[in-house]
């Protein structure tokens, strides 16, 4: 089963909150697209991190970090990418045998560009957002940056790749949209391929309220939905039991990490295996 608040809720809201809720959405909309126009400026500089790679502007690092801070979109990243490949080797996988990664909701590379130094593999990144996958074409060239549809199909051929993962993407889908994206993940992975993805759990689930609350400890899954999915409008949360005999029955669990997805507090992290 699966609670829902959707969008017809947000009416509900008082309406001094209702007004705050809509000029952030504004500010942050024309943030974000000043931002755009400044990466299409010709002969603009161009910020580096601590690894040489270019630093995206300020609109896009908030359209995927939620925040201006540029330390902590550098940061967050590294944890996520750290926490990824910790996690993998914990549980036999051999990183240096990878040879095909996708990072599924890639933004603007924030875990991505710490792949730049995994010169023996194809690295793939996807999104939904146009802009923020122009902006990886153009700065990370170690890696193929494409745009997908907000539902399946992805454009690679099946069994194309041993690992797969998206941190903080399941979180903001509504149910079929998610169960859509895992028989697709299952289709894209080689057999034995690996699958990483991050999830609104207990801890998270604390901000809901005391219905949804009491649905979620029951074990149901809960979408609030105020907006489009995909972003911060639309928040799935998954306790665990829901997520691997629903969401990911096609997968093996190998391993649950409560509130171990670092770098996108205070998600929860899973490794699955596709069976063969």
């Amino acid at each position: 089963m699966m609670s829902r608040i959707d969008g017809s809720s947000a009416k509900s809201l008082p309406k001094l909150r209702r007004g705050e809720y809509r000029l952030r959405k504004i500010i942050t909309w024309l943030r974000y697209r000043w931002a755009v126009i400044l990466t299409k400026a010709p002969g603009r500089h161009t910020n580096l991190g601590p690894n040489g790679l270019p630093l995206p502007p300020g609109g896009l690092i908030h359209a995927v970090a939620g925040s201006y801070d540029t330390g902590w979109f550098l940061e967050s990243g590294a944890l996520a990418h750290e926490c990824l490949i910790s996690s993998l080797q914990k549980h036999g996988v051999s990183v240096e045998k990878l040879t095909t990664v996708l990072d599924f909701g890639c933004g603007c590379g924030r875990v991505a560009r710490h792949w730049q130094s995994a010169t023996s593999l194809r690295f793939h990144g996807v999104d939904t957002n146009r802009d923020l996958v122009r902006w990886c074409q153009k700065n990370l060239v170690f890696g193929r940056f494409s745009v997908n549809a907000p539902g399946p199909p992805l454009h690679f051929d099946p069994q194309t790749f041993d690992l797969v993962y998206g941190f903080s993407v399941l979180t903001h889908l509504s149910e079929d949209r998610q169960l859509a994206w895992m028989r697709e993940f299952e289709r894209v992975l080689k057999p034995q391929g690996v699958l990483v993805i991050s999830t609104h759990g207990k801890k998270a689930a604390r901000v809901l309220p005391g219905p949804l609350r009491t649905r979620f400890d029951a074990g149901e899954l809960v979408v609030t939905r105020y907006g489009s999915e995909g972003g911060n409008d639309c928040n799935a949360f998954h306790p665990r039991r829901y997520f691997t005999d629903v969401v990911a029955r096609a997968f093996e669990c190998v391993a649950f990490q409560p509130e171990g997805a670092l770098g996108n507090p205070p998600q929860d992290l899973y490794l699955l295996r596709r069976r063969d």
